[in-house]
């Protein structure tokens, strides 16, 4: 049997006691905890370790931590995933030109190399920047590469 309290009057912290006839005596939680399945579950531990130190102690190498929700209202901290370089140049040209980037703002033309494999080259044009900048990528055997390619020496005279 669980008997579980709040320890202030805010109802974010509890502790609890589990008790029966299997057990010698009352066992209480440790610490409080933040909600009311924790607190039983550290007084269950607790009775666990009292009881059964030989079970507990193989319990406990096998142990894993138990992830806590975040409170309401807390977004969950990630790590954002790394930036394309064609996405990293549109945000940069969103930072440059003070506005959103329209399809006429980063323009890129690709040009085939003929050989035993295709290749292709990119070049990124920036014609609403001052100075109508264009930039030479170095070939690749995609498409998609050889853009990212120009994009990417394009961010870097930057």
């Amino acid at each position: 049997v669980y008997t579980t309290t709040a320890v202030d009057e805010t109802n974010k912290s509890f502790t609890s006691t589990v008790s029966g006839a299997i057990l010698s005596q009352g066992y209480t939680s440790a610490e409080p905890q933040i909600s009311k399945k924790l607190a039983e579950n550290a007084a269950a531990r607790a009775a666990v370790e009292a009881e059964h130190p030989e079970v507990y102690g193989e319990l406990a190498a096998f142990d894993v931590a138990v992830a806590v929700a975040p409170a309401k209202g807390q977004k969950r901290k990630a790590d954002a995933p790394p930036m394309g370089d064609k996405n990293e140049l549109n945000h940069m040209m969103q930072m440059l030109l003070s506005r959103s980037v329209t399809k006429d703002d980063v323009l890129y033309t690709l040009t085939t190399i003929e050989g035993d494999k295709p290749s292709y080259s990119a070049t990124v044009a920036l014609p609403t920047y001052e100075g109508s900048p264009t930039f030479q990528g170095a070939p690749a055997l995609a498409k998609k590469d050889a853009e990212a390619a120009a994009a990417k020496v394009a961010i870097a005279a930057f």
